[in-house]
């Protein structure tokens, strides 16, 4: 013990003999769950007066004490203090408190308080108690945490009463409690139990985004108004049985780790569970459901038990799977029992009441499938030849490795192919790292701009360029963002991001500080779009998560260092710049992009034909988010429309991203690549704004389980009119053999044929030796860089050389390549030949860092002309009839 010592002031002088116990502060060893104090004890002098004045009207003064916790300064009150000025505090006032640290038991039992609460990023480290008490105003926490939880037992809220984005570590006690308002518990983590049975909430209610790591206990509880689950994760058991909603409730995109019990509960009105996830047993015995009960989209992995539920209105099981025995027994229906879901085990229907039961599965589209054959002539062979060397690229990825493994040296960088002089040759874009722990590498690593030279070979044009950048680069985007017919290049980094703005003939300037775009935090992949369909291009980043070297962690697997996994980094929101007159501002809130992901890949497409540009975003470890353009702005539709988690309902580690039309029906698909032993997932697009999980069925899981995908890439490798993949693999764990032997770092990467719209077979061994080599790959980009008619592959890798992959033989087969100018993003391409027709975009974005060729490809098989169709970004239609294959088209939009 020790005693603490301040300048003695002379308002610490009256404050001390007012109140002698205040200028005693006894050291406290810094504990679990106690931050450490400073040395230092801080007056401010606005506070010194304050104290004064306390003391001299014999109130309990609130010492204030500097603190660190987590890198940021708070300041330190007893619990005694605080209890003392809520009490005392006048009716109808608001007391707020902003970053504070709470020493000591907050006990407010019995107390009728008449003051509004505000507290901020407030850290209790002591339990809060606030039971049998009455507070007549609102009452909001935001940010803080509870580290010996909080009991409201019997406790009435007269107004409103908030929670957001707080974190219960010990138990929360809401058992009795009357919520007489508004109650929203968003985004909160509740680490221990929490019980609020018998409790009432007679205002609106949400708990959406809300963490619930042990049991829950929601038994006998009375909902009067809307409520709200949505996105709710229930590690432990749910508990809701006989719980009463007497107004709508939403349990959509919930996600219940064990039992989830709703027995007995009554539904008075309509209940979504749309695309939740039951991982055990889900009990709904003896439920009522008086209105609507959507089970749409649904997976229960566990039993589903509904004996004896009554159904009074419409039941919608549509497409839900269920993969344990279910069982409706005694169960009443008053409208039809139509669950067109798909059924492991035949149902139980014994004694259920409807007018009439259909158990037909949802039909897939019909289409003839030819026999499993890796030789089939709709997959014709061409090479792809490793020309790195001799094209006269000589650059080599930098990572900073250094022994301290810092999370980005893992993710490896971009590349863009663009045309900077516009000499009608795809010039070609490397991004570099840089060093993170103090080596001066010689040289020091820089981006790197290759001109192409047009003869089968680039030259380093960095230095005469200006293009290079020292920073640690991730990802690039190429775009004539201000309309000068020059194209400009964009690059995230770990660190500001950098715009570089096309002088004319390839000379780069920055532009980021005169223009916009810097966003500091952990830029990935990034593209242009005229989301809002004003004629100049917007500009959409991926950001990953909170890193800072600085404070790297240390992780390790069977005993050995190795890269840390996601879940030990916060993720972080993306960011949108709306294009003003050449200007860059950031509308990424106002716009409706508020989630937070750790994202990787972004493509852009109109996904749901209604004239403008809409997006996904895929995130690793997180749910990945269809963003549909409203016109204003933008909504996640993710849970509804689909794409948000594959057929399981469960969220993949996304990396790269691709949309392509890979059955030829004029929508576009999405194609995004995982984790190892979780496979890349294809989503099809139905026309009717819903995405579906066909991985299975197109093939794709045998060939994606085992290898961990980034980059990839719809493209039509042998020019027969449909659209093959392409994934770059590589692990994320240098020694993951040593953990793992049947995982290797470095791995193969693979081109999947699609055989006629209907399934994808790899014949990556069949096209070259240059497939067989194994690689640590991140980004891919396709273009026809040598202008010969068929589509080439550009692969970057970790701390290692890019592969620059020729495609010999494609342009076997006839093609047409249209290039459209970058005011025209967005516009839809169609292009006909011998019947069957082909729907491209032209759009920023997709893959994994990369930007590949702005040109549209069309492989047209035998044909030797075509038909082409274009949907102008201003809704305007142009048609081109006879026209010749086997060349690059420009075409400019023809204005009356």
């Amino acid at each position: 013990m020790g005693v603490k010592k301040v300048a003695c002031t002379p308002y610490v002088k009256r404050l001390c003999l007012a109140a002698p116990a205040l200028c005693r502060i006894l050291w406290t060893p810094a504990e679990s769950q106690s931050p450490e104090l400073t040395q230092t004890m801080v007056f401010y002098s606005s506070v010194h007066r304050l104290f004064l004045l306390l003391a001299m009207v014999s109130l309990p003064a609130m010492a204030q004490y500097e603190v660190t916790v987590e890198g940021k300064a708070y300041q330190l009150i007893l619990a005694r203090d605080l209890v003392a000025a809520i009490q005392q505090a006048p009716a109808d006032t608001t007391l707020e408190y902003n970053r504070i640290v709470v020493q000591g038991p907050l006990e407010l039992t019995g107390d009728t308080l008449r003051a509004a609460l505000a507290f901020e990023d407030v850290r209790f480290t002591n339990p809060v108690v606030l039971e049998s008490a009455v507070f007549l105003q609102p009452v909001h926490f935001a940010g803080t945490h509870f580290q010996q939880g909080i009991s409201l037992l019997e406790t009435r809220l007269e107004s409103e009463f908030s929670c957001r984005d707080c974190r219960i570590v010990d138990t929360a006690n809401c058992k009795r409690t009357v919520f007489a308002d508004k109650v929203d518990f968003s985004a909160t983590q509740f680490s221990g139990a929490a019980f609020f049975q018998q409790s009432d909430f007679s205002g609106e209610t949400t708990f959406e985004r809300t963490q619930f790591e042990d049991a829950t206990y929601f038994d006998q509880t009375v909902f009067a108004r809307s409520t709200s689950f949505q996105d709710a994760s229930f590690a432990d058991l749910a508990s809701f049985e006989e719980a009463v909603w007497q107004s709508t409730v939403s349990f959509a995109g919930a996600r219940f780790g064990e039992d989830a019990l709703f027995a007995q509960s009554r539904f008075a009105g309509a209940a979504t569970f749309t695309a939740a996830y039951f991982r055990r047993a889900a009990h709904f015995e003896r439920a009522n459901f008086s209105a609507t009960a959507s089970f749409r989209h649904i997976v229960f992995a566990g039993p589903a038990r509904f004996v004896g539920a009554h159904f009074r209105a419409s039941a919608f099981f549509v497409d839900s799977r269920f993969k344990q025995e279910a069982t409706f027994a005694g169960a009443t229906f008053a409208q039809p029992f139509r669950p067109s879901a798909h059924f492991n085990v035949a149902p139980d229907l014994a004694d259920v009441t409807a007018p009439s039961i259909d158990l037909t599965e949802p039909k897939a589209k019909a289409r003839s499938v030819p026999p499993l054959d890796t030789a089939d002539p709709s997959c014709n062979l061409i090479q792809l030849v490793d020309i790195t060397q001799a094209a006269g690229l000589d650059f080599e990825h930098y990572n900073g490795f250094s022994g301290e493994y810092y999370y980005v040296e893992t993710f490896g960088s971009g590349a863009a192919f663009l045309d900077v002089d516009g000499d009608g040759w795809l010039d070609l874009y490397l991004v570099n790292g840089a060093p993170l722990s103090g080596e001066r590498p010689d040289p020091i690593p820089t981006n790197r701009l290759y001109h192409n030279t047009g003869t089968d070979g680039f030259a380093d044009v960095t230095a005469v360029s200006g293009a290079g950048h020292t920073g640690y680069g991730m990802g690039c985007a190429a775009a004539d963002y201000d309309g000068d017919g020059d194209v400009d290049l964009y690059v995230t980094n770990v660190g500001p991001n950098l715009l570089l703005r096309n002088e004319g003939g390839g000379s780069f300037a920055d532009a980021t500080a005169a223009v916009g775009g810097a966003d500091a935090r952990w830029g990935t992949s990034c593209g242009f779009l005229d989301y809002d369909l004003d004629g100049d291009l917007d500009l959409y980043a991926t950001n990953y998560v909170e890193f800072n070297p600085e404070k790297n962690i240390v992780c390790a697997e069977g005993g050995i260092r190795s890269y840390c996994e996601p879940k030990f980094y916060e993720p972080v929101g993306d960011v949108l710049y709306r294009n003003e007159d050449g200007q860059f501002r950031d509308v990424t809130l106002e716009t409706g992009i508020i989630h937070k992901g750790r994202g990787l890949g972004v493509a852009f497409a109109d996904y749901d034909l209604d004239g403008d540009t809409d997006m996904y975003v895929a995130n690793d470890g997180t749910m990945n988010f269809l963003y549909q353009n409203q016109g204003n702005g933008f909504a996640e539709v993710g849970l509804y429309a689909g794409g948000r988690y594959n057929e399981d309902g469960l969220a993949e580690a996304g990396m790269g991203v691709e949309f392509g039309d890979w059955d030829n029906d004029g929508l576009q698909d999405i194609f995004v690549t995982n984790f190892a032993q979780e496979t890349n997932t294809l989503y099809g697009n139905d026309g009717q704004g819903q995405f579906y999980d066909i991985t299975l069925r197109a093939g794709l899981a045998e060939y994606s389980y085992k290898p961990l995908g980034f980059g990839t890439n719809f493209f039509d490798y042998d020019n027969d009119g449909d659209l093959d993949l392409f994934v770059a693999n590589g692990h994320v764990m240098d020694k993951i053999t040593q953990v793992h032997p049947d995982h290797a770092y470095p791995q193969p990467n693979q081109v999947l044929c699609n055989q006629q719209g209907i399934r994808f077979v790899d014949v990556s061994a069949r096209l070259g030796s240059a497939l067989a080599v194994a690689a640590v790959s991140r980004a891919s980009a396709t273009a026809d860089y040598d202008n010969d008619g068929d589509l080439d592959l550009l692969v970057t890798n970790v701390a290692a050389v890019p592969n620059l992959l020729r495609n010999d033989g494609g342009n076997r087969q006839h093609w047409l390549t249209i290039q459209l100018g970058d005011t025209s993003q967005h516009a839809r391409v169609a292009v006909t030949a011998d019947g069957q027709r082909q729907v491209k975009e032209h759009q920023s974005g997709g893959s994994y860092l990369a930007s590949s060729d702005p040109r549209l490809h069309f492989g047209l098989g035998e044909a030797t002309q075509a038909t082409v169709e274009i949907r102008w970004p201003d809704g305007a239609l142009q048609k081109i009839e006879a026209v010749a294959a086997d060349q690059i088209l420009h075409i400019i939009q023809t204005k009356p």
